[in-house]
């Protein structure tokens, strides 16, 4: 069953794409962060989006499309995140060397995707095509883009990242796909990541080239991320970039400081993330600042906006507001509000975009999108809404016991239970029939963080997940 659902084009996180986007391990925390609150529902019966079309809103010309086709159940674990709705799937191995986290279903898992839009001569055309292969785990073990690019994905027995290697078909000469450049990644005794190298592997100079070293804190937030180069003249490792990340008290991502380095480290630019709600948790606000050396301040960047986003009762998103720069006076001025609306099942089925300008909004929105879902039925491969289970979990946050209440636990079924940390390492499993109604679980000797609770079946079905705050 196809239904059609009008859609608004604005996303904040394909504008901040778009505008000197956010690093991919800022936008990974961040995914982290509001993936397992109420930002994201699905219901027992899923949809995926199989299509979306962007359209001026007093037209009927379509300006730009895309296409996913998908085999049997796979889907994304979120419908209604404006961040995995919007975002042309990229696994999150893209850009490997500038995140730190595990690959995650957070995209469209389709096994391809067509885009289409118009050039400068207003003529409609496709301008990418896609091609994904999976593992039986349902890892991206290879990605094509348009004939002409490709990456190779390789993992370790636990499932982290072991390589990526990067083809395409330039100096071929005939088409034929050639190995360019391979990214290793290193883990700790804790299987944190630290490090990420980058090798040549084609060419004159082969051999490692760029290196991504990562540092944590006690609650394994990532605290650094250190980009370094080889250079060849001196052998030596010489340091380029620096991110610096800070958090609340409640471990979630408050600032990104980055840094470059000439003969010392100097000041560049800052993002800012602002929450609110009882423990804080609930993303309002984001902005992003650049270092002025002659006035010796943080300054609005240019070429960037802020976004504030309005959450309404459902804790979803129901308004998001742009603003732009305002270098006069070191600000940010209104420049547009989106409405989100949402359906019973709070799928986002419509925004609209409305024009600031002159000190009042437009009368009209000035353009629209429109998605298009198909329903994939009630048993889903990947179920994540615990009402349809019955399942509940408390206190939360929790500082030593956490208990889980199952209503019609299947008493003569195994089921796992596994607790995941926030860099994505099973720092418990067990499993077993469930047995009775509460089950009580010891977290007193693990350290404050953020924590995934992860309930599965047999088949490894995940039947119920939960973010977990422990204190």
């Amino acid at each position: 069953m196809l239904c059609c659902i009008n859609v608004v084009a604005k996303n904040p996180y394909r504008n901040l794409t778009a505008n000197a986007s956010y690093d991919n391990a800022t936008k990974a925390i961040i995914q982290k962060q509001l993936s397992p609150i109420d930002l994201h529902k699905t219901t027992s019966i899923q949809y995926r989006m199989v299509a979306w079309s962007y359209h001026l809103v007093d037209t009927v010309v379509i300006i730009d499309s895309g296409r996913y086709y998908y085999s049997g159940n796979r889907v994304s674990l979120n419908n209604s995140n404006l961040y995995t709705l919007n975002d042309v799937f990229t696994p999150n191995y893209y850009g490997l060397q500038q995140q730190t986290y595990p690959i995650e279903k957070q995209y469209i898992q389709c096994d391809s995707s067509y885009e289409w839009g118009r050039d400068n001569n207003w003529v409609y055309k496709q301008f990418e095509y896609r091609t994904y292969q999976y593992d039986a785990n349902d890892r991206p073990t290879d990605l094509q883009r348009n004939y002409t690019d490709e990456d190779w994905m390789t993992y370790n027995a636990n499932g982290t990242y072991d390589s990526v290697t990067t083809l395409d078909t330039f100096g071929s000469g005939n088409g034929t796909f050639l190995q360019k450049n391979r990214t290793y990644s290193i883990y700790d005794a804790q299987n944190k990541r630290i490090e990420d190298s980058v090798a040549l592997i084609y060419g004159a100079n082969p051999g490692i080239w760029v290196r991504y070293d990562y540092t944590y804190d006690a609650s394994n937030n990532m605290t650094q991320r250190v980009i370094s180069q080889w250079n060849s003249n001196n052998s030596t490792w010489g340091q380029i970039n620096r991110w610096t990340y800070s958090y609340t008290p409640n471990n979630y991502l408050q600032s990104v400081l980055l840094e470059l380095y000439g003969t010392q480290w100097i000041n560049y630019q800052m993002d800012s993330f602002t929450y609110v709600g009882s423990t804080n948790n609930l993303y309002t606000f984001d902005a992003r600042y650049q270092w002025d050396d002659n006035l010796t301040m943080w300054r609005p960047r240019m070429g960037t906006n802020a976004h504030g986003y309005h959450i309404n009762t459902q804790g979803l998103w129901d308004t998001l507001y742009y603003y732009q720069p305002d270098t006069t006076t070191n600000s940010w001025d209104l420049l547009e509000k989106d409405f989100v609306i949402y359906d019973t099942n709070h799928l986002l089925i419509k925004t609209q975009a409305i024009a600031f300008t002159a000190g009042a909004y437009a009368t009209a929105p000035y353009d629209s999108m429109r998605y298009y879902y198909e329903s994939i039925g009630s048993n889903p491969t990947v179920i994540n809404e615990p009402k349809s289970y019955h399942i509940c979990t408390y206190p939360n946050p929790v500082t030593h016991s956490l208990s889980i209440y199952w209503q019609d636990a299947p008493i003569d079924k195994t089921i796992k239970i596994s607790i995941v940390n926030s860099i994505g390492q099973t720092i418990r499993s067990e499993s077993g029939p469930w047995q009775r109604s509460i089950k009580q679980v010891d977290l007193s000797l693990y350290p404050s963080g953020l924590y995934w609770l992860n309930i599965q079946d047999e088949q490894g079905k995940t039947l119920y997940s939960q973010k977990l705050s422990k204190l």
